[in-house]
């Protein structure tokens, strides 16, 4: 298009398949979560952009867009923010306090200092206080903590697919309080949920969080224009990755993948689709019909 070809890849974000699953005790991909939160935030807020994402990246649930899960933290030099809130937004927003920030995901305090890597950036940012005030942020090379570059500001987005609202804490009282009296680890995660803590073990009790979860695709306006190539690879993708969830599921022991993945079937993309038959294209066919 026109604009990519002016602009390029400011104007494109990535939607990437998460390879971690909601019902092992594993650590998703910080990275990869907060592509995906970039994503859909750039998505809903109506930016203009291109999402590039597989089928496959499509079929994982998330929470409803109500929930606000992918909205994103700004800090600028000249804000004022209390200082002791800052690392009380990052945890919420799933990332950990660590010895040092090398990594996505990580953010360390270190006296009137915050430093803390994006999950989306490729490098750390350190964020100098003074008092309250934002006063200096410098980028970092994570393996020396050198600073390099000054900047205004520096959005972050999160790096879990949920969000603690009032709501979601409640709902996970309801559901699981009775179960905790005599489930330790079950009492313990509570405790967390009740401090706002985003652990990755919640990802498996999204439906009793938000009562409804959604496809990926619910975040995108009906309006924008949904390029679907090769629709019949695409599909059969789909089918061979969800029967492969599937399996994993029944190994571990879980028997309904309901409000954790969607189908095939249940993707929606829209009144706005257009064909792409790359296949055709390379062997030589002649376009025969246009869809308007």
């Amino acid at each position: 298009s026109d604009v990519y070809k002016r602009q390029g890849l400011a104007y494109v974000c990535r939607f990437p398949e998460r390879k971690d699953y909601p019902w092992r005790e594993q650590a998703p991909d910080d990275a990869v979560v907060a592509q995906r939160c970039e994503a859909l935030g750039r998505i809903v807020r109506g930016d203009n952009c291109i999402m590039v994402a597989s089928a496959r990246a499509l079929l994982r649930c998330v929470p409803p867009v109500e929930s606000r899960y992918w909205e994103s933290t700004t800090f600028a030099v000249g804000e004022e923010i209390p200082f002791d809130e800052v690392p009380q937004r990052l945890v919420g927003m799933g990332y950990t306090n660590a010895s040092a920030a090398d990594a996505p995901g990580l953010f360390r305090v270190h006296g009137d200092t915050v430093e803390v890597f994006p999950a989306q950036e490729k490098a750390p940012v350190r964020i100098e206080f003074f008092g309250d005030e934002i006063d200096r942020i410098r980028r970092m090379v994570s393996s020396t903590g050198q600073t390099i570059g000054n900047e205004d500001s520096i959005e972050i987005f999160p790096c879990r697919e949920l969000a603690l609202t009032d709501e979601a804490v409640h709902n996970m009282h309801v559901a699981l309080y009775r179960a905790s009296q005599d489930d330790s680890k079950l009492a313990a995660l509570l405790e967390m949920v009740d401090a706002r803590i985003v652990t990755p073990e919640l990802d498996r009790f999204l439906p009793v969080m938000y009562g409804q979860t959604v496809s990926p695709l619910a975040h995108v306006s009906g309006k924008a224009l949904v390029v679907l190539s090769e629709p019949r690879s695409l599909f059969d993708d789909c089918l061979r990755a969800y029967e492969d969830i599937e399996a994993r599921a029944g190994e571990a022991g879980v028997d309904r993948l309901d409000g954790l993945y969607v189908r095939a079937q249940q993707l929606d993309f829209g009144a706005q689709q257009r064909l792409n038959y790359v296949s055709l294209i390379r062997a030589g066919g002649a376009v025969t019909a246009e869809l308007k």
